[in-house]
């Protein structure tokens, strides 16, 4: 199904809170390139449970498996990316996103 995508825990993002700053999820410790947070209409929509894995088809290309580690507080169907790292512009806004199994090595 389409989700709206978004990015959190980089340097400057205007949402940081303290929590994420430290790198606690609501479920799990957040891991770069790893974690995500799923609004709760997200998780409703997809039947998500914390530490599921989602996977995240991008309209411009590439596909990323992120496991659900935290809680997203809004509540339009949106996939929001750990990426401390810093914000990837390449990404877009939209993708299409559906439960899977654990990437391999996990």
């Amino acid at each position: 199904m389409s989700m709206k995508i978004t990015q959190y825990g980089y340097s400057n993002d205007p949402y940081m809170d303290s929590e994420t700053a430290k790198g606690n999820g609501a479920y799990h410790r957040l891991e770069a390139g790893v974690s995500c947070a799923l609004t709760d209409s997200a998780k409703h929509a997809l039947g998500a449970h914390h530490r599921d894995w989602v996977e995240i088809h991008f309209i411009g290309g590439g596909t990323q498996v992120r496991r659900y580690d935290d809680r997203a507080p809004e509540a339009d169907e949106r996939v929001d990316l750990y990426n401390p790292g810093g914000f990837q512009n390449a990404l877009g806004d939209f993708a299409d996103v559906r439960l899977t199994s654990a990437p391999p090595g996990r």
